[in-house]
C-alpha cells in the first residue's frame, strides 16, 4: 500500500508494499499519532536524516530520534505553515525547501540560510510549483513529484529534463501503462509491469522500486495520497540506517 505513515522493506532489489512498516515503529521518535510526514532528507555532512511535519521537524542519527526533539522550523529560517519539499542538492551540498510558489536556500554546514531567499520556483523551469516531494536519487538526479506525474532535474541544471513529466505508477511503482489508469488493483500487479529504460530496475543497487501488488487498494487520486514519493524515500533511508547500523 502507498501509505505515507509507512516504510518499505527491501527485497530483491524491490519495495513491496505488502511488507511495510509504520514509520514510527522504525524511526523511534515519531509521535505515535502521526499521520503524515511533509518531507524527509538526508543531511550531507553528517548522514542525519530530517523530518517535517508542520511546524515541527526531528533529527534522527541511525532510527533513533536526536534529544531535543521535536523543534520549531523557524530553526532553518522558514515561515510557519510547514513545506511542500526538501532535498539535498549535489551540485553545491545545500539544502533547498520548497513551498507553494518559492523556495529556500540552506547551508547545513553553516547552518543558516542563504541571503536573498525566498525566490520564486519558476527558476526550475519546467518545474511545477505547490510540489508534493523531491528527492534526490542515485542516478545524479533530483525527482520532483506532484499528482500522478513526476519531473527528473539532472544535478547540473536548473531545468526538467526534455519529455517530462512522466507517469509516477509506471515509472516508480512499476505499473503497466493499464494499472496506472485503472483505479481498480489487478491480479498481474504482483509481478509489476513494464519499467521504463534507465529508470529504476532491478538492476539497481539500493531500495529504487515500489512494485504494485493485488492488495493495494488501487491507484491513490492526486493530493496529499500522493505523497507515496516520501514511503519511496523512506525506503532508502531505511535501507541507509540499516547500513549505518551494522557498521
Amino acid at each position: 500500500m502507498c501509505d505515507i505513515t509507512h516504510t518499505w522493506h527491501q527485497h530483491a532489489g524491490l519495495l513491496r508494499g505488502s511488507r511495510h512498516t509504520q514509520i514510527h515503529r522504525f524511526w523511534r521518535g515519531l509521535p505515535l499519532n502521526l499521520d503524515s510526514v511533509d518531507a524527509v532528507y538526508e543531511r550531507t555532512h553528517d548522514h542525519k536524516i530530517v523530518f517535517f511535519k508542520g511546524d515541527r521537524y526531528w533529527v534522527f542519527k541511525d532510527n533513533n530520534v536526536e534529544e531535543g526533539y521535536p523543534r520549531p522550523i523557524s530553526d532553518f529560517g522558514l515561515p510557519p505553515g510547514g513545506i511542500d519539499a526538501a532535498f539535498s542538492w549535489a551540485q553545491n551540498d545545500k539544502t533547498y525547501f520548497f513551498k507553494d510558489t518559492l523556495y529556500w536556500c540552506y547551508d547545513d554546514h553553516e547552518r543558516r540560510m542563504d541571503p536573498g531567499y525566498p525566490l520564486e520556483t519558476m527558476l526550475w523551469k519546467g518545474v511545477p510549483s505547490g510540489l508534493d516531494d523531491a528527492t534526490r536519487w542515485s542516478d545524479g538526479a533530483t525527482y520532483f513529484f506532484k499528482g500522478k506525474e513526476y519531473w527528473k532535474v539532472m544535478d547540473s541544471d536548473l531545468e526538467a529534463e526534455p519529455g517530462y513529466p512522466q507517469s509516477i505508477a509506471r515509472d516508480w511503482l512499476v505499473c503497466s501503462d493499464m494499472q496506472a489508469d485503472s483505479p481498480e488493483p489487478a491480479e498481474s500487479s504482483r509481478t509489476g509491469g513494464r519499467s521504463r529504460q534507465g529508470h529504476h530496475d532491478e538492476s539497481r543497487s539500493e531500495s529504487e522500486v515500489c512494485s504494485c501488488t493485488s492488495s493495494s487498494p488501487g491507484w491513490p487520486s492526486s493530493g496529499s495520497a500522493l505523497r507515496l514519493c516520501v514511503g519511496l524515500a523512506l525506503a532508502s533511508l531505511w535501507t541507509a540506517a540499516q547500513l549505518q547500523r551494522s557498521l
